[in-house]
Parts: structure tokens; sequence; C-alpha cells
């Protein structure tokens, strides 16, 4: 396809300098394609020989073409009404994007079609339809977005092939450092989505304020402390491993006080990853040295791997990083993913060198890593190590009730029965609370003062609801963010002979039941039970509840009942007060456990 062809306005041409004077603007025009349109009453101008001069000199200038000095004026005010139209809707774009900002949406999704456009944002993990356009507009938009606001590999937009680049933070708004852009061709059109990438705060996130559960958190920091071997998360796309793995290596740069190099090769960077050491700042004085406390930012290494023409170079330049990386002398290499058996083979190898390998790799679940990995070419023998692979990780993001405006499932069963499907949940949830043994036990009971007389030992007093009126602390929706689910599997030499053996049964029941494996099901429930998630979203996000019968319920259901009393302080710090929590769940201070449990928690005191 022909380059488009368009002015060159500044003396220097393409290498920049100073912008071609207003006086010179009716005597010559110069174009990318090297012709040069000149007013032949001027040739004798000092600045325009000068000019010309230059611009032959630097190769710029192929051409000479006479025009009248009016024909050269309208070929610069086009262009100066071709950049206004262009700004103005890059302006659009922006207080588009500031839009998604102030909704904490992730993407924005353009559909193109041959006589409509529809602009669609996700948040909290549901897309809500913003906006209805003409085709014309929506084109303009989508070109605007990849032409003057993108690094592309393309210099044209091209509907009709599958193009990828990244918005420049210059565009955006600031609390983004970028945006990721993928287009699509359609039967009727094409599609854009662009992945809003955020800048991340002076702290980092804790293990825990992303959702993992302090079990979780002891089994990570043992991952971490590991010096080889490959930890792998999975989960689809928008899932948050990104921001697992950033969260990791950072506790593992802090952890190390910045001792440790970390490299990692991504395409491209999403976010910028640090942790934190100490100054070192040394003052000398009478023989003795004074060591400030202070502490400074310290970087991971971070590669991109960027425009590329297709996936087959975006395949080798990958690999040849990875390469790369590991001869810079790196401790931990992070690999944004595993996609082909060359990147895998890559980072089987890295750890079998001695070194800390993170990745990703786009599986449903922890017990489907392996599978995955050998169908995209990893070696069985040399993956089927557990010093080589440590660790599986498997995590979803579920959506957080809004804590300010949640209600009781017990104060409000009347109006959750209202809701689509929700007698249902209720079995399934009370079958997976205990209550039940089975879901057949309870399938055709629709009384529900007859189902609740089953939870005289099982406690729902903590699981709440979500209100659809919300408040205004959650801009009215119900919700306040999303929270990781997750399932981890530490690996040892047994489960791996199990692999190598393909016996998938007998894998699964080792690790529910041998090691005590909690699933991303599992923690949805615990979830529910501490009151952090509505159980039908939490339904929506995981699939029906129905515990694997393979699973150590004895472990389980005494880790579950174990969260009855932190359900207090998670509230606490969600900004609820006890006495709120006394005038909603007075039962739950009835309980022995409550009156005689010593409060240690300075807001309890400070409420009572």
């Amino acid at each position: 396809m022909a380059e488009k062809v368009s002015i060159i306005t500044n003396i220097y041409g393409d290498n920049g300098g100073e912008q071609l004077p207003l006086n010179l603007k009716d005597k010559l025009c110069l174009m990318t394609d090297g012709k040069c349109y000149v007013n032949n009453a001027f040739l004798d101008d000092n600045d325009v020989v000068q000019l010309l001069s230059l611009w032959k000199e630097s190769n710029l200038l192929k051409e000479l073409i006479y025009e009248s000095s009016a024909e050269i004026k309208a070929r610069y005010d086009l262009k100066d009404k071709t950049i206004l139209n262009t700004s103005l809707v890059q302006k659009e774009i922006k207080d588009l994007f500031s839009y998604c900002v102030s909704k904490d949406a992730s993407d924005v999704h353009i559909m193109v079609r041959d006589n409509e456009c529809i602009i669609k944002v996700r948040s909290l993990g549901d897309l809500h339809r913003v906006h209805d356009l003409s085709h014309e507009k929506g084109n303009s938009i989508c070109r605007t977005i990849y032409t003057t606001m993108c690094d592309s590999a393309d210099k044209n937009f091209q509907p009709k092939k599958a193009q990828g680049a990244r918005i420049s933070a210059l565009f955006l708004p600031d609390q983004l450092s970028g945006a990721r852009v993928a287009t699509t061709p359609t039967e009727n059109g094409y599609y854009m989505v662009c992945r809003l990438l955020y800048k991340p705060k002076d702290k980092n996130p804790t293990l825990k304020q992303l959702g993992y559960e302090d079990f979780h958190v002891e089994d990570l920091e043992k991952l971490a402390a590991k010096t080889s071997g490959v930890t792998i998360i999975s989960g689809p796309t928008g899932s948050g491993k990104s921001t697992t793995l950033q969260v990791v290596i950072s506790d593992i740069i802090t952890q190390a006080e910045g001792k440790s190099h970390v490299i990692t090769v991504e395409d491209p960077p999403e976010y910028t990853i640090f942790g934190w050491e100490p100054a070192k700042q040394t003052i000398i004085s009478e023989s003795q040295e004074e060591i400030t406390d202070k502490k400074i930012k310290c970087y991971a290494t971070q590669t991109p791997v960027m425009n590329v023409k297709d996936s087959a170079q975006k395949a080798e330049k990958f690999n040849l990083a990875i390469s790369a990386a590991m001869r810079l002398d790196p401790e931990i290499i992070m690999i944004g993913e595993v996609r082909d058996a060359a990147s895998a083979g890559a980072a089987l190898q890295a750890a079998m060198t001695g070194h800390q390998v993170f990745t990703t790799v786009h599986a449903n679940n922890a017990l489907t890593i392996f599978p995955r990995l050998i169908d995209i070419g990893a070696k069985k023998e040399l993956a089927c190590d557990a010093d080589v692979v440590c660790g599986l990780i498997a995590q979803r993001l579920t959506k957080k009730l809004c804590p300010h405006c949640c209600k009781s499932l017990l104060d409000n069963m009347d109006e959750f029965l209202k809701r689509q499907g929700a007698i249902a949940t209720l079995k399934r949830l009370l079958v997976s609370f205990g209550a039940y043994k089975n879901y057949e036990e309870i399938k055709h009971i629709n009384d529900v003062n007859v189902m609740l007389e089953a939870i005289k030992d099982v406690d729902l007093s903590g699981v709440r609801i979500r209100n659809p009126d919300g408040c205004t602390n959650c801009n009215f929706n119900g919700l306040s963010g999303r929270s990781v689910v997750a399932e981890i599997i530490m690996t040892d030499q047994k489960y791996m002979e199990l692999i190598l053996q393909d016996k998938k049964a007998e894998l699964k029941k080792y690790w529910y039941k041998d090691l005590k494996g909690i699933d991303m099901q599992m923690h949805g429930l615990i979830k529910v039970k501490q009151g952090l998630a509505d159980p039908i979203e939490m339904e929506r996000e995981l699939g029906q509840f129905d515990l694997h019968e393979d699973i150590h319920f004895d472990f389980f259901y005494k880790l579950l009942n174990s969260y009855e009393l932190p359900t207090l302080e998670r509230m606490l710090e969600n900004g609820f007060y006890i006495q709120d929590f006394k005038n909603k769940y007075p039962s739950y201070f009835n309980k022995p456990e409550i009156i005689n449990k010593p409060q240690k928690n300075p807001k309890l005191k400070k409420a009572n």
C-alpha cells in the first residue's frame, strides 16, 4: 500500500527543528514524496534559496513544481483544517477515556459496522453501552486513535487487517500509563479494543488487598523465596495476572533490598515494576558512619517486545528477548506469557540453569496448566520436575460488594428470593456450606422456611447481598471494585509422576485430598461466607456452586468456619462501625464465643 503523502512543516524535515516561518507559506511547500511546490517569482528570495539548498543536501528535495502563491497557501490551509479536525476527534477520544477512568473501566470496545458504530466500556467485568454513532464517526475515531495517537508497526490503519499498537500516555488522562490497541476485521466492518493500563500507585497493593487469603499468601511467599524454578499464573484475559505478577515481583525486590537483578520480557510492559531498597546514604563523621533509614525505589529491568509486523515475527523477537535476558546476569526473570514451544522451552531452560522464573499462560484452572504447556510444545519430561516447575496458580476477578450499602441475606431474604435463580442458588449455597449432604436432598424443597431449618449448625449471619440501589460510595451500583479468587498448587514429585503417567483422576484426587487443595470455587464460597461477595454474582463468575467429590471436606469446613470472626474484622477494615453491625446482626453478638472474646481492634473499643 502506498504511503500517504503529507506536508513537511519544519525546516529540517522529519528530523525536527524549527517550524517553517509563516512568511514562507505562500512561497514554497515541501511534500514527503520529495516534490516541492514553489512560486517562481520567489526563486531569488534569499530564504527560499537557502531552504531549497538545505533540502537538496538532505535528500528531501527531489523535484521542483511551480505553482501560484494562492495554490501553495491552499495546501497549508487544507493541512491546518485536517489538523484541526483531528484535534477535535482526539479531544472526543480523550473525553471518552476520562469517562472510563471515572468508572474504573478496564477496556473500551468499538464496533464499527456498515451503517453504525457502537461503543461499550468494560467496568467491573461487565460491558456497558455508552455511545451509538454513525459509521463515519466511528471510522474517524478508530483511524484517529491508530494513526495519530499510537506507536504502531503499520503506518496506516487497515480495517481489513488485524493490527495491534499502543496509545501513548501523552494522549491519555493522567491516571493512565498507556493503552493496548487491538483490531480485527468482522463480517460487516471491524472491531477495536483498547485495554487501559493504569499507572501504579507509589505504594504497591498487597496480595491480601488483591483478594488472596492468608493461606494463599503463605504459599506465594514460599514460591517467592525459592532461588530457582518456574511459577506459572493462568487465567483468561483481564483476570489480573499481570497485577499479581507485579505485586509478587515487587515484594521480591523489596525483600532482597535491591540486591537481586530482576529482568522482564513483556509484549509490551503494562505496569512499572518496582520495590524498595535502603537509600544507603552514609555520612562519615569522626570515624563513625551514620546510615539513614530512608528508602528509595528499585526498578526491575523491563524489556519490551513491540512494533512487529505479524505473529511469527513477534514469536521470534519474544524468544530472542528471553535468550538475551538470560545473558544479562539476572536472578529473576519474568516472561509476560509462554505462548509457544520456544518460549516454554526458554522458561524451563532458565529455571534449570538456576534462575527464578515467573510467567503466565492461558489455561482454565491450575490443574490444566500442564496439559496447556504440553499442548503448546513444552517437553513433558523436562517440565515434570518439581524442582523445575514449582507453583501453578489460577485466578479470576469477582465483583466485591460495597461495604457501605450491602444487605444481610437473612434480614432481606424476601428481596433476595425475587431475583432470578435465587432459590436454586440458595439451595446450592446451603449444600456447599454443609447444611445438606447433597443437592438431591434439597432439590424438591421450595419452602424457604423448611430449607432454613437445617442451618442451625451453619452460620449465614455474615452472608450479604447486593443492594440494587447502591449508595454514593459505590456510584449507586452496589459494587466496589473486584477481588481475586484463586487456587494454588505447590507441586511435589508425586504430583509430577501422576502427570507423567497421565493419571488425571488420581492427580485430581491427590491434590484435593492429600495436598488439601482449595480451588477457585471454594475460595469464592469463603468470600461469600465473609460477606465480601454476593452469592448470585459469584455463581455468575465461577459457575454454579458444586464442590468436587474429592475435596478434603473436613479441612475445607474447618477453614470455612474459621472465617466467622474475621468477618467482623473485614467489615471494620472496609468502613463499617460496630454499632451498625450490632444493629444488623444482633444474633451474631449473642454467641458465647463473641461475647467472651476480648476485642483487640481499636475501632471496636472506640465504637463501644
